[in-house]
Parts: structure tokens; sequence; C-alpha cells
């Protein structure tokens, strides 16, 4: 009987011989037949790979907006630690023209 195999690797779903069908039984390749990877309609089987491509492009899509978030975080932070930076370097520019304007000995 023949059979259509669907799986992420695939573009298209691949026509199998198959000896016996289902589970735990294999296709002519020797891959074990799993309810969501052999089909007894090409239908089927485009409908499995149409899903699951579907499904990979919203999960990567949260992966960028999560990262795109990563980022903006990050770049918060940055900006934060920057004017931190700035003001602790104005502080000690200060300190230093203070420091050496006095005369010896006091301090």
């Amino acid at each position: 009987m023949i059979r259509f195999y669907a799986s992420d690797s695939l573009t298209a779903p691949e026509a199998v011989e198959c000896a016996e069908v289902g589970y735990p039984n294999s296709d002519a390749r020797g891959r074990v037949q799993y309810d969501n990877t052999h089909f007894d309609t090409e239908d089927e089987a485009w409908e499995r790979l149409v899903s699951d491509a579907a499904a990979w492009v919203s999960l990567t899509g949260d992966d960028v907006q999560h990262a795109r978030s990563i980022l903006r975080h990050a770049e918060e932070k940055a900006g934060r630690a920057a004017e931190h930076f700035a003001a602790v370097t104005v502080g000690a520019r200060k300190f230093r023209r203070q420091r050496s304007a006095e005369p010896e000995g006091s301090g």
C-alpha cells in the first residue's frame, strides 16, 4: 500500500510503500509509521506539512520578538550605565582638581 510520509525536513510529501499500515510497522525505507508522519492520503500529508511550517514560522517569530525585548532591555541598561559612568568621571575629575588645588599637607 502507498502511504505518504511528511516530515519537517521535507517540502513535499513523499510516497512510500508500506507492507503493513501503522505503528509499529516500518515503511519501505525503514522508517517507523507514526500517526504524525505517515498518512493514507497525500492531502493529509500536505495538511501536516503546512501546519508544521506555519507553527515553525510562529515560533521563530516569537523568538525574534523575545530577542528584541532582551536587546531593548540591554540597550536601556547600557544607557543607564553610560550615564552613571559619565557622572562618576565628572565627579572624579572635580575631586582631583580640588585636591590638586589644596595646599600640601591639608587633606
